[in-house]
This record gives C-alpha cells, sequence and structure tokens, in this order.
C-alpha cells in the first residue's frame, strides 16, 4: 500500500473523533494488474489501531475499494484507491449510525408475475451476454393458451445498501452512470450480468459527511424475458402445433387436433449495458 499526499483526516466534532486515511494498492511490480480480492488481501484487518494521532481510542470500522482504471481483464486494475475509516471505540466495536465506514443493508426477496409462453428446463437457458442470439428458440416446455402468454412467477430480490462516507469517496457521476446497467464481473459471489444498478441517493447529514444509499437487483433470469415472435402482417405470434414429447412443431398435417402453442419464444434483453460493480465503491 502506497500512502496518498494529504490522505490523513481527522475529525473531532460534539466530543466524538474519526478519521479517514487514503492509500493506493498497486501490483509488486510497475504496470502489473492486481485482482479486487488481491487489493483486499493487503488492506489492514478491522480493529487495526488508527496510525495517526488523536486519543490513541481510534480502529479501523470499515473501508471503500474503486477501481481507477480498466485497462485491466474485468475485475482487475493496474491500481486501487483505498479508504479507510476510523471511528472511537474498542478494537471489535463496529462504526456507530452516522460515522464514517457504517453500513446497513437489507435484502426483499420477491416473486412477480411475468407473462411466459414456456416453462424451463429450457434448451436455451437465459445467457448473460448484451445480446442474445437472435431468434433463437428457448426451448422448453409450451403453457401459454394457444400463443396467448400466461402467468409464471419471476424470481427476483432487491438489495438496499447504505453508506456513510466522507467528501473523498463520493462517486456520484460515476454511479449515476451505471444506473441501468448490469455486472460486468462476478460481485459478492453473483454471476456476471444477474445484478443490475437500480439507483443511488445521497444525502449531506454533517460537514464533509454523507449518507449514501444503492439499490440492486437481483434476477433468476438475468433480467431476460420471454417473447413470442410475431407474425408483422397480423402481430399475432406464429403458431405451432404440440406433438405427444412436448415440443413445438411447425403446423402440417399432422396437426389435425393437436393442441396448438407458440411456435417460436426467444429471450429479450433490455439491460443490455455493463459496468464493473467493483468499480462503484459499495460497502457491504
Amino acid at each position: 500500500m502506497t500512502e496518498v499526499a494529504d490522505g490523513y483526516r481527522y475529525s473531532l466534532a460534539d466530543g466524538k473523533e474519526s478519521a479517514t486515511r487514503v492509500v493506493l494498492v498497486r501490483g509488486a511490480t510497475a504496470g502489473a494488474c492486481v485482482t479486487e480480492a488481491g487489493a483486499v488481501a493487503v488492506i489492514p484487518p478491522l480493529g487495526d489501531p488508527w496510525p495517526g494521532g488523536g486519543s490513541g481510542n481510534l480502529y479501523l470500522r470499515g473501508y471503500s475499494i474503486t477501481m481507477l482504471d480498466a485497462s485491466c481483464a474485468v475485475g482487475s486494475a493496474r491500481a486501487w484507491r483505498v479508504e479507510l475509516n476510523y471511528a472511537a471505540g474498542s478494537a471489535t466495536t463496529q462504526p456507530e449510525e452516522g460515522q464514517p465506514g457504517f453500513v446497513a443493508w437489507e435484502t426483499d426477496g420477491r416473486g412477480e408475475p411475468l407473462p411466459a409462453w414456456r416453462a424451463g428446463p429450457y434448451d436455451y437457458a437465459p445467457i448473460m451476454l448484451a445480446l442474445p442470439m437472435p431468434g433463437q428458440d428457448i426451448g422448453g416446455k409450451p403453457i401459454d393458451d394457444g400463443g396467448k402468454s400466461v402467468s409464471q412467477v419471476g424470481r427476483s430480490a432487491m438489495l438496499s445498501v447504505r453508506n456513510v462516507l466522507t467528501g473523498e469517496s463520493l462517486l456520484t457521476s460515476t454511479w449515476l452512470a451505471a444506473i441501468g446497467k448490469r455486472n460486468s464481473d462476478t460481485w459478492q459471489a453473483m454471476t456476471t450480468g444477474y445484478l443490475l444498478y437500480v439507483s443511488c441517493r445521497v444525502a449531506k447529514t454533517a460537514p464533509d459527511l454523507y449518507s449514501v444509499e444503492h439499490r440492486i437487483a437481483w434476477d433468476a433470469d438475468g433480467h431476460m424475458r420471454q417473447v413470442a415472435n410475431t407474425d408483422p402482417a397480423t402481430h399475432e405470434p406464429y403458431m405451432g402445433y404440440v406433438d405427444d414429447n412436448g415440443i413445438v412443431l411447425p403446423i402440417t398435417a399432422a396437426a389435425a387436433g393437436r393442441p396448438l402453442a407458440a411456435l417460436n419464444v426467444t429471450w429479450r434483453q433490455p439491460f443490455r449495458e455493463f459496468v464493473a460493480f467493483s468499480s462503484l465503491g459499495i460497502q457491504l
């Protein structure tokens, strides 16, 4: 770790001490790329004492880590900016509400009715590319009502994270640019493409102190939705018949007396842009 010039900040307000320390983490050799996990590995452990002045009663409570460049592979950078947040207490206590380094989060899981023509398992499962393969039928078992969609429960969750930060750690423009984009790298063990950055809220709570709330959506289908391909002349789905194995085939003479279903169902991805969540400095 390399200390940043003027990177030490100590505060005493209303009898409460707090401090921040900014460092840079780089590779062992010039220009080397470092993964986020590699950068985190050299950060002092929580409870580490504040190395600056004051009462000697300040301890590390949390940190934020931000990618400084994107010239390496996804999830890696040539340099990471780390802000270490210290607060008063014992070596084992956590930051109090309103102190730098304070973290709160909650997850709201839900089931939402979504229009569907097929049920899984799918031959062509939702893949996390910016653009699904055009016209690729997803397979699965037909559940539509003669080409009309039915409701199927889609599993999703909303993660709300609140961080208390000093002004130096604000990345407001980065957060605003990330809205509506999915994760380009694995983040908190979540696979690429399954997370969507929904919103951020920044509130100033004290001089040079800010409460930041991030909202992130997880979707079991990677935010993809089923769409039945339609005839441009009639705007109705192309139809097929369901054979004895539950496979939808083009209508022929063999279709007589067979149930009909949408012939071709594909995935559509409304959120086609990505952002490296590791660059957002979100503390959990």
